[in-house]
């Protein structure tokens, strides 16, 4: 068997309270420039609110991208297509079941206290390209809420076939 390797980037949709939060932050930046008049102090708290909404709109615009390398599932964030961290690192072989978010594989771990990771676009049309990842991860259960495409799927299915379940 050959190495298998498969990368998949999925752009989050920035939700309604961050999008009215950032609104926010551009009007309190437009009016703290009425502050600079106040000599230094003035223009230090101008400089601090700009840098802050700059931080803010930074940490906010999101991509997911999940990379499989042989048998571990690697999710990292990327910010603002700049920045990354590793959100995850998910040993495979661990994996209870996956099977797309509405299946009735997934409904016995709905009552079961899970620790969400959601690591999909939060779009609403995409629901049903949504799937359900339940994995033991440092000897917790962990939920894990992706939107693989196609290839992945293939791939997964190779690593997985008993766990992986495609209605």
């Amino acid at each position: 068997m050959g190495e298998i390797f498969s990368e998949w980037i999925v752009k989050r949709k920035t939700p309604q309270k961050v999008r009215m939060i950032e609104v926010l932050l551009v009007i309190v930046c437009v009016l703290s420039c009425a502050l600079i008049s106040i000599p230094y102090v003035g223009v230090l708290v101008v400089a601090l609110i700009i840098f802050l909404t700059y931080i803010y709109f930074k940490n906010n615009d999101v991509e997911w991208e999940y990379a499989l390398v042989e048998k571990n599932m690697y999710i990292d964030k990327i910010m603002k297509k700049s920045k990354r961290k590793r959100m995850g690192e998910y040993d495979l072989t661990k994996t209870e079941v996956m099977a797309p978010a509405d299946s009735s594989y997934i409904k016995e771990y709905d009552n079961k206290n899970l620790k969400v990771c959601d690591y999909s676009s939060l779009i609403p049309e995409n629901e049903n390209k949504k799937y359900v990842m339940v994995i033991l991860n440092n000897n917790e259960l962990v939920k894990l809420i992706l939107e693989p495409d196609e290839r992945m799927l293939k791939e997964l299915r190779d690593i997985i076939p008993r766990q992986l379940h495609i209605d």
